[in-house]
């Protein structure tokens, strides 16, 4: 193991030691989490590389292998591996390097720590060789101000030399910054824990101290080996850590009810439930502590009074121990804490600090530890266990290669106590508890699995049980499983049962066992290899088992049919940060036997069973490049750029070289530094805009994918130098609590802002059937194409009624068209008119109790054909959008009750009803749309329509209309392959660009058509 970490007495931050993984931060080559939360960007876009990073536990080091990159005039550094730095309190950073030193033996090959916000503002201090040789190793106390550098002092030279380097067993860099002074020391230790560090005469003194002391949510601390031009060299690291002063009575954040652990409030970023308490020793001297949240100068009353030490944010529980603080009921973003302490002294202290929320941005509880962006896997998805598989770790630390684990309500879930992969044997061995998903227990531990986009494909799900345990009769089971969560969920395994072992396929949908099929009499499994496959076909809905022995052709066990909500099929509820609710893997256990048992699964795999779909008859030239915030919104610039809507705020401006490859990129993020993380979703061009002033209007709402908060949507202007001028000018705009938000908007051909709101329930009213929708009630402005003449004089856009949420909204936006579920995009075409898609029902949505006014309260879940006001699956449609039309989503608020043409509930239609322009299919999530205006193939694409599928499809679709526009005359895939497309855009070239949301990426589709050849 390594050794002992370096610590400063009394203090509490970041702290490494390398001896086991850490979850949810950066991955080595293996898979194996780092305790780093970030890599320092570089120029190039290249600065993460896996391959070089290495987390050996068994030693206690992180070996960095340094590449020819630096962070230099070349600005291209790998691996700057790095964690957040408070540097508005004294700080201390610092690593220990593990010897042998004296291979870094060619000039500019170096390895050390740094402090900084960017690779052109930063200090570091490193061991480097400067010319050739041991001779020429050095200690060097660098830094660079906006792309100016030297080291501090002056020169190029390191300031330390002459060491002897070869008897160099451990050496300790530190780097000390006071914000009172504005200053900066460095320091190093050699072969020891305990001698007092040498410190270095010179000192670092920022010309703008604001750039390195201010409170920069951008300040950063980390490791870092480069070679300049020099051949690759191994760096080790033995410890790392970020230290500040244990103030007396800080506020402190800890990841348990007992406290420990407990670190100073620095902008940590947290989810689901944390503990905050004032660290204030035994609570001497103080008789009342008040806590305020999000409101630090104290003008409202507290959310917290605490009298009695212990003195915790959510209060203390009998037995002495902290309660949880649900982070759930706060928005994402950062949040302040404050405490105003009472002495015993008649005077009083105030203590703050800060966290920021990642529930719905960054955060994949309860399901899984890692990011939301590692659960959805890429197919094929194959799993040998020989060596580690990244993801979720066993005992060891060792990667399962699953992303997810079931939550169990009344189990642990996550046990990783229980899970080995013998990378010797090849085999991932689950060691069962007595936890099961049946009914009514939810209590299965360790349901691993892996996030499959079911409606994309024919998904085939298998896996290889070796030589299962016998069992004793009571139920020991292991296999396959396919599903939502432990109410809703297909399973084929291997159980042992009173009449011996059986293989047995079950459906469960809704907490209640609806299917069961088993093999007849006994099987004898000793020794036997025994395959599994589930087949889920997403056109048929179907789902098939078949099971083989030893290799034998597999035998059928039969076909299931589930509800929807297995293939994920409507993306309105699914959280766009996972990409799906379709989840596939492997589970054990022991039920009601006497003993533990070990299942040993030899492989595991998730292929595609589809066919490509027929050719469109029109060939693209595809090139794909990154939007890693999620791509959810597109559009092209007067500048000549790719404007692209990320969906936590963040916007990319790309420029684009011939072959529709980014050569530049502006990264803006000045939404988000004014309003923290919001769902961006919209994003447009002002008419108004020219080459050199391009002004961009966006839609966005609070940042969480299924808390939205009510009303917090927005349209704003985005102006100037680097889009820095934000301007809200549309507020208190709807939200559901899922992700229907503000859309797609548009500039219509009168110079009005035209705005697509979704619905906030699933057909019109709210219900309990417990969906993603909550029990929120449609508003006057959701379900709506909204209009907002925003440049007119006296305009107002401030349209949230702060007395009744549900009341008449006190603003000049007004709607257009009314009635449309979820249109995420529409279209002003060149024929005038305008077109919108709009996703059906894919959930358990009711429509209103009464078809007429008034009709406000909940509808009855149950199916029409039951009495009830659910009217089922819904398909997508297209519709010829006309001012002052109904298209059939109700909105009691509105007086609209009738479910589109009234058939469901035996009654007329309204009078304004519109009938469905075209239908798109069912389960499409048609999103995206445009009018395809460039003349490529001879114009046989010209004027068509282009929508998006998101889910079933994954492809986009050609609409043709007739010359007048009012009716359709064919649709086709146009072409496919596509990883959740949402937004499209296209560019005066003819190129077609579509966002992939879950793939995090822009693909360019260049049409092929050097000459002109009709398809």
């Amino acid at each position: 193991m390594g050794s002992s970490t370096v610590v400063l007495p009394q203090t509490a931050g970041t702290t490494l030691s390398f001896s086991a993984p850490v979850s949810t931060t950066i991955l080595d080559k293996d898979g194996q989490g780092t305790g780093f939360t970030s890599v320092q960007p570089n120029t190039a876009g290249n600065q993460y590389d896996a391959g070089r990073i290495d987390l050996d536990t068994a030693s206690g080091n992180l070996k960095m292998t340094a590449t020819q990159g630096s962070n230099a005039t070349a600005n291209n550094l790998v691996n700057g591996l790095q964690v957040a730095a408070d540097t508005t309190v004294p700080f201390t950073v610092t690593a220990r390097l593990k010897g042998p030193l004296t291979n870094l033996a060619s000039a500019y090959q170096q390895g050390g720590i740094f402090l900084g916000t960017n690779q052109d503002n930063y200090v570091k201090l490193v061991i480097v060789n400067s010319g050739s040789g041991t001779g020429s190793l050095g200690l060097q106390f660098y830094q660079e101000q906006n792309a100016v550098r030297q080291s501090v002092g002056g020169g190029q030279l390191p300031q330390v030399s002459g060491l002897n380097w070869a008897a160099i067993d451990t050496l300790d860099l530190f780097l000390k910054g006071d914000p009172a002074t504005g200053k900066i020391t460095a320091s190093y230790r050699i072969n020891s824990d305990k001698a007092t560090p040498v410190e270095l005469s010179q000192i670092f003194q920022p010309a703008s101290p604001g750039t390195f002391f201010a409170a920069s949510s951008a300040m950063r601390a980390g490791i870092l080996a480069f070679t300049g031009g020099a051949p690759e060299v191994t760096v080790s690291f033995d410890s790392f850590a970020v230290q500040y002063p244990q103030m007396v009575n800080d506020l402190s954040l800890s990841p348990s009810p007992d406290r420990g652990g407990g670190a100073r409030l620095t902008g940590q970023e947290v989810a689901g439930d944390i503990y905050v308490f004032l660290d204030a020793g035994s609570g001497n001297g103080i008789s009342k502590v008040s806590f305020y949240i999000d409101d630090p100068d104290r003008t409202g009353p507290p959310a917290r009074v605490e009298s009695v030490f212990p003195y915790d944010l959510a209060g203390t529980a009998t037995n002495g121990q902290a309660k949880p603080f649900d982070t759930r009921t706060l928005a994402d973003g950062e949040h302040t804490f404050t405490a105003t302490l009472a002495l015993t002294d008649g005077t009083q202290t105030v203590k703050s600090g800060k966290v920021r929320i990642v529930n719905g941005a960054s955060s994949c509880l309860p399901i899984t530890t890692l990011p939301c962006s590692e659960v959805l896997v890429n197919l094929p998805y194959q799993l040998n266990f020989i060596q580690s598989q990244g993801k979720l770790l066993d005992k060891n630390g060792v990667g399962t290669g699953f992303s997810v684990v079931d939550p169990a309500d009344k189990g642990t879930g996550y046990l990783p106590a229980k899970l080995l992969i013998d990378q010797q044997a090849g085999l991932f061995k689950i060691t069962t508890t007595a936890g099961l998903a049946f009914e009514a227990s939810n209590s299965q531990d360790n349901a691993l699995a892996v996030g499959i986009d079911a409606p994309s494909q024919i998904s085939i799900i298998g896996t290889t049980l070796v030589n299962p345990p016998a069992g004793t009769g009571n139920f020991e089971q292991a296999g396959l499983w396919f599903g939502n969560d432990q109410d809703n969920y297909l399973k084929l395994v291997v159980i042992s049962t009173p009449g011996g072992t059986q293989i047995r396929y079950d459906m469960e949908v809704g907490g209640k066992l609806t299917a069961s099929l088993s093999t007849p009499g006994s099987l004898n499994l000793s020794g036997a290899r025994v395959g599994l496959e589930l087949r889920a076909d997403p056109v048929a809905k179907t789902i098939s088992a078949s099971y083989s022995l030893n290799g034998t052709t597999p035998l059928a066990m039969g076909t299931f049919t589930p509800p929807n909500d297995f293939f994920s099929f409507d993306a309105a509820t699914i959280d766009p940060t996972i990409g799906t609710k379709s989840f596939g893997g492997i589970f054990a256990s022991q039920r009601n036997g006497p003993a533990a048992l070990t299942y040993s699964f030899d492989d595991f795999a998730v292929i595609s069973g589809s066919a490509p779909p027929p050719p469109s008859g029109f060939e693209f030239t595809r090139t794909s490049f990154p939007s890693p915030g999620g791509p959810t919104g597109m559009v092209w610039g007067p500048d000549g750029r790719l404007y692209v809507a990320e969906l936590f705020g963040t916007i990319r401006a790309f420029t684009l070289s011939p072959d529709k490859l980014p050569v530049s990129e502006q990264f803006i993020t000045s939404l988000i530094d004014q309003q923290g993380d919001r769902l961006l979703l919209g994003i447009t061009v002002d008419p108004a805009s020219t080459v050199g002033n391009v002004i961009l209007w966006v839609t966005h709402s609070s940042p969480s994918t299924n808390q939205g908060i009510i009303n917090s949507a927005k349209v704003t202007r985005l102006s100037g130098t680097n889009f820095a001028t934000v301007e809200d000018k549309i507020t208190g705009l709807p939200r559901a609590l899922n992700n229907h938000s503000t859309n797609s908007l548009h500039f219509g051909p009168d110079g009005k802002l035209y705005i697509s709101v979704g619905g906030n329930t699933a057909a019109g009213a709210p219900n309990n059937a417990g969906t993603e929708f909550g029990n929120r009630e449609e508003q006057p402005l959701s379900a709506a194409i909204l209009v907002a003449d925003v440049k007119s004089a006296g305009f107002d856009g401030s349209c949230e009624n702060t007395s009744d949420p549900y009341g008449p909204p006190p603003c000049s936006v007004v709607t257009h068209a009314t009635g449309l579920r979820n249109s995420y995009d529409f279209v002003f075409h060149s024929n005038g008119n305008l077109y919108a898609t709009d996703n059906g029902l894919g959930v358990t949505g009711t429509y209103p109790p009464s078809p007429t006014p008034p009709c406000l309260g909940f509808g009855d879940p149950a199916p029409v054909n039951e009495g009830g006001d659910n009217p089922g699956l819904q398909p997508d449609l297209l519709h010829w959008v006309k001012k002052g039309k109904y298209y059939g989503h109700p909105n009691p608020r509105r007086n609209e009750c009738v479910f589109k043409d009234g058939s469901y509930q035996r009654v007329p239609p309204l009078p304004n009803w519109e009938p469905p322009f075209f239908q798109l299919g069912t389960n499409k999530s048609a999103n995206g749309i445009i009018e395809y205006t460039a003349g490529a193939f001879c114009g046989a694409l010209k004027n068509n329509l282009l929508t998006v599928n998101y889910s079933n499809g994954d492809d986009l679709t050609r609409i043709v209309l007739a010359g007048d526009g009012k009716s359709v005359i064919s649709s086709q895939s146009l072409i496919g392959g596509f990883d959740e497309p949402l937004p499209i855009a296209q560019s005066p070239d003819g190129t077609i660009f579509v966002g992939e949301l879950s793939g995090g990426k822009v693909t360019a589709l260049t049409p092929k058509s050097a000459a002109c050849t009709a398809p």
